[in-house]
């Protein structure tokens, strides 16, 4: 039982995932459904105008919990070369 003690290891890796991962989908979205394509079939889109801008919102939820993720990994990893 002390060796099993010792490897266990508490981590929220996979919810700091999902949340990157459902804030991305979520920003996607918002995204998409607040531009239009260029009239008269011309090249590009027309970016309507976001009052509560969710997907900025979501973007900066994005990044940081990409960043919290990564940083987890790392220590997962170097935790694990380290005790190896």
């Amino acid at each position: 039982m002390g060796n099993n003690l010792h490897s266990f290891v508490h981590t929220n890796i996979r919810v700091f995932y999902h949340i990157a991962q459902e804030a991305y989908v979520a920003m996607d979205k918002d995204l998409n459904s607040s531009r239009r394509p260029k009239p008269n079939g011309e090249p590009g889109w027309i970016i309507l105008y976001e009052p509560d801008q969710k997907s900025s919102k979501n973007a900066f939820i994005t990044i940081v919990f990409c960043g919290v993720f990564l940083e987890s990994l790392i220590h997962l990893l170097i935790g694990h070369v380290w005790t190896n």
